[in-house]
């Protein structure tokens, strides 16, 4: 196993979800159960920050309502005023900001019609003027990676609820609606543990000649990012289905082995809501799965800040790189995809 994946690969990856009772209501957390390992030399830092934009100041300080929250006073959230550079536990610095100038502006217009998530006309207006925001920084081991997710994305549904804002997911490079963050990120992800598709997006740039894809946000999940490389833009869909699928499996605990080959196979996704997607995509009689050499990749200007993985497909025959990706998304789906697009961009 490589070991950008060794450090994040552990027992209980898919272990049960928990909920959790906090405070008066309830909130579904997908949180690992049992105790996380201590942290070890091997356990590298890691982390990524949320923002919320206030069009309009709330009426309450947010900073004394955080430190009040559930999370915080039972521990499971270390609220510290700066993030340590080792933290050992899954840790929260929070910044209120009544002008955020330069730190955090918020995405303009144009930006959010292309890559704003469930939000309406009013939402990205308001989003697109909004000066006040508060950032919240989330540090933690990269091997608590999964369980600070889910806290941190139980916190900002908190938040939403109780007093508005619009969230925008900084390692994602997506602004989401606050209802599709409630549905999405937690009542979905409580019944069937987290959805790549809510999570992660692709990234994908092209030279005129081909297309490269990478994905934006897996760090959240103390993975690599994927990168296919120089895919010919009648397969970007295709390669598209393929890389969610893959992280789908990496997030729900499948590894590749000491070689770096990953055996994927689509049947054996267990996100109820990914798999039904998949309907919509795989031919019937594909064989619905395929072999890839996961092998790290240099990082590009653009990229984001977080280890590369590129996906290879040297395990199948052909003339050149294009050939052997049209045999493996042959094999995956049976033909290139013909039902709707991935949900990202």
């Amino acid at each position: 196993m490589h070991d950008l994946f060794e450090r994040t690969s552990r027992p209980g990856a898919r272990a049960p979800l928990a909920v959790w009772l906090l405070g008066a209501g309830i909130l579904a957390v997908w949180l690992l159960l049992g105790a996380a390992p201590a942290r070890a030399a091997d356990d590298p830092p890691t982390g990524f920050t949320y923002v919320i934009y206030y069009p309009d100041k709330p009426d309450v300080d947010l900073i004394e309502r955080l430190q009040r929250n559930p999370l915080i006073t039972r521990g499971l959230l270390q609220w510290v005023a700066s993030l340590p550079d080792t933290p050992d536990r899954p840790s929260l610095q929070a910044t209120w900001f009544d002008d955020v100038g330069t730190s955090y502006p918020p995405p303009d217009l144009q930006a959010l019609q292309q890559f704003g998530r469930g939000l309406d006309g009013g939402q990205m207006a308001a989003l697109s003027s909004a000066r006040r925001a508060l950032v919240l920084e989330f540090g933690h081991p990269q091997s608590k990676a999964i369980m600070a997710l889910a806290l941190a994305d139980t916190l900002v549904g908190a938040l939403l609820e109780d007093f508005g804002g619009l969230p925008v997911d900084v390692a994602m490079r997506r602004a989401i609606s606050p209802q599709r963050w409630l549905t999405g990120r937690l009542q979905q992800a409580s019944a069937q543990g987290p959805n790549v598709m809510d999570h992660v997006s692709l990234i994908a740039a092209g030279d005129g000649s081909s297309v490269r894809t990478v994905t934006a946000g897996m760090v959240k999940f103390g993975l690599p990012d994927l990168v296919v490389e120089r895919v010919a833009e009648s397969q970007v869909s295709a390669v598209t289905w393929l890389v969610n699928a893959l992280a789908q499996r990496l997030i729900e605990g499948q590894r590749p082995n000491a070689e770096g080959w990953f055996d994927l196979q689509l049947a054996q996704i267990d996100q109820d809501t990914f798999q039904k997607a998949l309907d919509d995509v795989v031919v019937p009689g594909a064989k619905g799965r395929g072999r890839f050499l996961l092998s790290p990749s240099a990082r590009r200007e653009g990229d984001p800040f977080n280890h590369l993985v590129a996906i290879g497909f040297g395990a199948y025959l052909g003339q050149d790189e294009l050939t052997q990706r049209a045999a493996a998304l042959n094999d995956l789906f049976g033909a290139k995809p013909a039902g709707k697009a991935a949900a990202q961009p």
